[in-house]
């Protein structure tokens, strides 16, 4: 089912981190190199720009805001994704709108269905609470590959019937900044009634960078990407699946997707094998055994042993042989 695979969730899916940001952005490859390379769900932060004058030009992408790093229109990042959907027929993916600014649903059902996004999307009426989620193939059979949920604020899934809300459909698991020490919290903080989906939280930061003037109150941390991406995570990732009732682990949020060794991790908690590997390879050795031959075993005896000492032997045997048959019956 959906809820029972662990997808990468890219945070701030469009901010790449480069020199003329003094890299205070939270990837290195753009969406569709992040789609190539595997992630399938993503972090989309909205505002509005009142400066401009057309729909598809007022909703920006910006992080942490639009005096940050501006990462295009909504329009042209969807179209990013409706063009993926549209060549990769079996592909499902997630996007979560983070809307801080407030944006409202007419804005952003309007720039949805002018993407050409609309096709494709799972309505939130579709799965009424406490019901199961589909799974992956018969979302795919009914075309239906686009899961959207609002972060931050209930402003557009109270009124849609196509998006979620990730407040009561995702428990998300606590935010620490002490990750670089290995020091996971993995207490569930959030979810306002029973859930079905989970999301992990893993990204390095440093607290209150200036970068030209402006005050990052948590800043991506790229020097230690490799490490939060390789065995950090496999260890946040085990820790909070073993100390807690709810034991998937669904949206891994990560910086600088691309560094470290992620696939390996996303395919060890899918349980599918590492590539140029199979599954028959775990699999424990077993051996080919027959059971004895009693008649061979007899004349053998016979032959070599003394009148009395083979009788002897014939009453021990048959003893043997009558408890195998007693044990397998």
């Amino acid at each position: 089912m959906y809820n029972d695979i662990s997808y990468v969730k890219t945070r701030a899916s469009f901010a790449i981190a480069n020199k003329e940001n003094k890299y205070s952005g939270t990837q290195i490859l753009s969406i569709p190199r992040q789609l190539k390379k595997g992630a399938r769900a993503f972090q989309l932060n909205v505002f509005t720009d009142s400066k401009q004058k057309g729909v598809r030009e007022q909703i920006q992408v910006c992080f942490p805001d639009c005096d940050g790093i501006r990462g295009g229109t909504l329009y042209d990042n969807l179209v990013m994704f409706s063009g993926w959907l549209d060549e990769n027929l079996t592909d499902v993916i997630t996007i979560f709108i983070e809307n801080k600014g407030g944006v409202g649903i007419e804005l952003i059902s309007q720039i949805f269905k002018e993407s050409g996004l609309n096709k494709f999307i799972f309505p939130s009426n579709k799965r009424p609470p406490y019901t199961p989620w589909p799974t992956l193939l018969e979302m795919i059979k009914i075309n239906q590959r686009l899961v959207v949920f609002e972060e931050k604020n209930d402003i557009l899934a109270p009124n849609s019937d196509w998006i979620f809300s990730s407040r009561t459909h995702i428990l998300q698991y606590d935010f620490s900044k002490d990750y670089l020490e290995n020091k996971y919290i993995a207490s569930p903080y959030s979810g306002d009634q029973i859930v079905s989906l989970t999301e992990i939280p893993h990204y390095g930061t440093n607290i209150n960078s200036l970068v030209d003037n402006f005050n990052f109150p948590i800043q991506s941390n790229i020097s230690q990407a490799k490490y939060m991406n390789s065995e950090s995570l496999y260890l946040h990732s085990v820790t909070c699946l073993s100390s807690n009732t709810v034991v998937w682990g669904n949206f891994l949020l990560l910086d600088f997707f691309g560094i470290g060794n992620v696939d390996s991790i996303l395919l060890g908690l899918n349980s599918v094998p590492l590539p140029n590997d199979t599954i028959s390879a775990y699999y424990p050795d077993f051996f080919e055994q027959s059971t004895p031959n009693i008649t061979r075993i007899f004349e053998k005896i016979r032959n070599s042993s003394k009148k009395r000492a083979y009788v002897w032997y014939i009453i021990l045997y048959a003893n043997i042989f009558s408890t195998l048959v007693l044990t397998i019956i």
